[in-house]
């Protein structure tokens, strides 16, 4: 996989320069600064004392050349021209003080370069870039030309598509997580309800969801520590899209990096909390707590003829005609008992998880997931699926069965986690503020419940 730092240098070297090298050989002022914490200096560049000046540690003062001209980064490739940030925007600026670009202020050269650059920053790759790098954009505190402004929604990434997989699987990997917002399936499988963007930023995965509210974090930067800078950027960017600022957040945040947040500035809300089990307690179910547990598995196995196969893409198809049968029966039993508000809120809810499971069960084998199902009479009655959060946890992202058959969602879930015993955790994900979904999931009892935060801007 190509590091951040070297597709940047690769977009880098394609991007055309405006002032030729013999002409920057002549010039007694680029490279040379006044003093040393100075903003014109080439970012993330030292700056080291020369006489009674100071100059880029690159710069030879005898040669009047740079030690690594060929391959300079962007903010030397393209100056005379510079990323101007004022307040929450972004522009695409020039220096008059350049002897250069004054010559040719009003020359078609100029224009032509001027819309070249201005359109390569708006494009994918300009995003890209200005995003890996963030310090490029600089408040400068000298009158500049504004050429024109630089969209941040560009700045939200790439679309994400299946190939991606390996590009995240590599920053999820970098640290032990339990919760279900960190694996790629649980990422890919939201795209027909968010246009979904990742960036590199500083060597951090960012990811974004986007709709027509607006656009937010799905979870932390990925890819090491938490960093402010990093942070306070990916509030930029969703702030330059969002109309209504409270709408930008980063969503997931786990228990140990809630003071992270607090101390810089962040006001957290508590989430819907995830419910993890001991593996062998839902293997066993055990002891009085689970007493009806057991007896629905009982039932189920003495009523039923059945058989418990392995989950294939073949047979996909009648998994997604019982989703559409769940959800119709779900969407009936909650209409006989709730009030107008609540069942346009469960019906946002099922809507929502019935799209994110039809994109898994479409994509079952390329996203490595693992399931089963059960036949009564040769149809398929009830199924189950989930992925691997790490060695020793495992997420059950979805359970669906014939709600007619009495038994069947205990002894499926039962069976499931029995396959699943290597693993010494079941992560069965939150309640989506259901209290029928909360009972059902306390009722099996839980080892722990996962706090989750949302961060957003006081």
């Amino acid at each position: 996989m190509v590091s951040a730092k070297d597709q940047e240098e690769i977009i880098s070297k394609k991007i055309k320069q405006f002032v030729p090298e013999s002409a920057c050989l002549k010039c007694e002022g680029c490279c040379r600064f006044n003093g040393r914490d100075t903003v014109w200096a080439p970012c993330e560049r030292k700056v080291v004392p020369f006489q009674d000046y100071f100059i880029c540690s690159l710069f030879s003062p005898l040669t009047r050349r740079c030690k690594s001209y060929d391959s300079r980064l962007l903010d030397c490739r393209i100056y005379p021209f510079l990323i101007h940030k004022k307040e929450k925007s972004v522009y695409l600026t020039a220096d008059l003080k350049c002897p250069y670009l004054n010559e040719r202020l009003q020359s078609k050269e100029y224009e032509d370069y001027a819309r070249y650059l201005f359109n390569f920053l708006n494009s994918a790759d300009g995003a890209n870039l200005l995003s890996a790098r963030p310090g490029l954009a600089v408040e400068y505190d000298e009158e500049l030309k504004i050429i024109g402004k630089i969209e941040k929604g560009n700045f939200l990434g790439s679309p994400l598509a299946f190939e991606d997989k390996i590009i995240f699987d590599a920053y999820i990997q970098k640290s032990k997580h339990e919760i279900s917002a960190h694996s790629f399936a649980n990422i890919y499988v939201w795209r027909t309800l968010f246009d979904v963007r990742f960036n590199i930023i500083k060597e951090h995965l960012c990811v974004f969801f986007k709709d027509e509210l607006g656009c937010f974090m799905y979870l932390p930067a990925l890819g090491g520590r938490a960093d402010k800078d990093i942070l306070n950027y990916c509030f930029d960017i969703m702030d330059g899209v969002n109309a209504d600022k409270d709408t930008s957040r980063v969503e997931n945040i786990e228990e140990k990096d809630k003071g992270f947040y607090e101390d810089n500035g962040f006001k957290l809300l508590a989430k819907d909390p995830e419910y993890i089990y001991h593996t062998q307690d839902l293997i066993t179910l055990c002891g009085d707590k689970f007493k009806d547990k057991r007896a629905s598995c009982n039932y189920f196995q003495k009523n039923y003829k059945y058989s418990y196969e392995d989950l294939s893409q073949g047979a996909v198809y009648e998994c997604l005609q019982l989703l559409a049968q769940w959800r119709k029966e779900r969407l009936s039993k909650a209409g006989s008992n709730s009030k107008l508000s609540d069942i346009k809120f469960y019906s946002g809810i099922l809507d929502d998880n019935c799209l994110a499971q039809e994109e898994a069960l479409l994509n079952f084998d390329r996203l490595n997931l693992e399931g089963k199902i059960i036949r009564v009479e040769g149809k398929v009655a009830a199924y189950t699926f989930g992925f691997a959060l790490s060695e020793e946890t495992f997420c059950i992202f979805s359970e669906v069965a014939d709600l007619n058959i009495k038994g069947i969602a205990q002894f499926i879930f039962r069976q499931f986690c029995s396959d699943l015993k290597k693993y010494r955790y079941i992560n069965v994900m939150d309640d989506s503020g259901l209290k029928n979904l909360k009972d059902v999931k306390d009722s099996y009892n839980p080892a722990r419940k996962v706090c989750l935060y949302t961060a957003r801007k006081v």
